[in-house]
């Protein structure tokens, strides 16, 4: 039929525009490109050598930036940046002897070790010492994952560890660099083969150069004749760096800006509507410090929830060490406004319990 004649060549068109951006890795320069644009950075990656991506990224200082996007070439792997003794012989028999703390002399750093050993014990990817300590970061073994927690006691994420591959979560990387005053300078290369030639495509061997202020790509293509796995190959490495994002700061958690002060129902007005206060300490407005507040006994179902991290007693809820606040916990839950506002200033899910007291004065 007419109609089918005029259909296979589209195919054809299709298929082989479909191969050519697959040659030209189109879906990992647009990977690339937007790399930094998600809640989370791949710092580490190893894939299959015939058609995957490796990927590395370490520190380096903001003087070396020009240095390390001056050409493709990796220029660190993880055993550059792991401590060792140096030992350098001079033409007249002496040597110089000297101790690397990152084993390199340009000034980059680890921001993982991959771990291995001669012998049977597992290899292992290990985040830096120094980012886990500065934000007291947890190893939940279980699920080998990095957790953070704050002020309030509530988790969160920061790396995700697998066998070969380690993720970052961007916020807590852009505070490390900013405290570290370094760039994070990403290294990628990935192969891609086709079983057709490059005639076949319309392609040529060759580079193809695509460089920026924070980037330096080349894709190579090459016509592959060492057996018939494959026709032609492409091969993309280059660079990626992620610039320091400003000056060092300081941040205090406790800081006023970063608390959260929700409103509890405290009284009636003349017409017996119920009268909200922000349980924020010193609010200005006329309410004792130790108004009660009273919820719904439903309110503690959350905390019973979560034996890990709360306990519920009689007469007291606490949150570990972070936090503790007397409670009625045989009639209507009720704690005060100040006691609240000062130590439990995230109470926000509560909000909806918030009740009149059902007793009469």
């Amino acid at each position: 039929m007419p109609g089918d004649q005029g259909n296979a060549p589209i195919g054809k068109a299709t298929d082989k525009a479909v191969e050519i951006a697959h040659l030209l890795q189109k879906d990992r320069y647009d990977q690339i490109k937007h790399f930094f644009d998600g809640p989370w950075v791949k710092v580490r990656a190893t894939g299959d050598p015939t058609d995957g991506l490796y990927v590395f990224a370490c520190l380096i200082p903001l003087k070396e930036k020009q240095r390390f996007l001056e050409d493709v070439g990796w220029s660190f792997r993880s055993n550059d940046l792991q401590p060792r003794v140096e030992c350098i012989w001079h033409g007249s028999g002496d040597r110089k002897v000297y101790y690397l703390k990152h084993g390199n002399e340009s000034g980059a750093e680890a921001l993982f070790h991959c771990r291995s050993h001669s012998n049977r014990w597992p290899s292992l990817i290990e985040v830096a010492e120094e980012f886990r300590l500065l934000f007291n970061l947890h190893h939940d073994n279980s699920r080998n994952v990095l957790l953070y927690c704050d002020e309030n006691g509530s988790e969160e994420e920061v790396a995700r560890i697998g066998a070969n591959s380690l993720d970052i979560k961007l916020a807590f990387l852009t505070r490390y660099l900013r405290a570290k005053q370094m760039h994070l300078a990403v290294q990628f290369d990935g192969n891609t083969p086709s079983l057709r030639t490059l005639s076949e495509l319309g392609l040529t061997p060759g580079p193809q150069v695509n460089k920026g202020e924070n980037h330096h790509l080349q894709l190579s293509l090459t016509i592959w004749d060492n057996d018939e796995r494959f026709r032609c190959v492409s091969r993309l490495i280059g660079k990626l760096v992620l610039p320091c994002p400003g000056s060092i700061q300081y941040e205090d958690p406790y800081a006023e800006e970063h608390r959260t002060y929700v409103e509890f129902i405290v009284a009636i007005d003349s017409e017996g509507k119920p009268v909200c206060h922000s349980c924020k300490p010193h609010g200005g407005e006329n309410v004792p410090y130790l108004t009660p507040v009273f919820f719904k006994r439903e309110v503690l179902q959350e905390y019973f929830n979560q034996p890990e991290r709360y306990t519920v007693e009689d007469g007291r809820l606490c949150c570990g060490s972070l936090w503790d606040l007397q409670i009625d916990n045989d009639h209507q839950t009720s704690p005060n406004t100040g006691r609240v506002g000062t130590q439990f200033h995230l109470w926000a899910p509560e909000r909806a319990h918030s009740i009149l007291p059902s007793w009469t004065p």
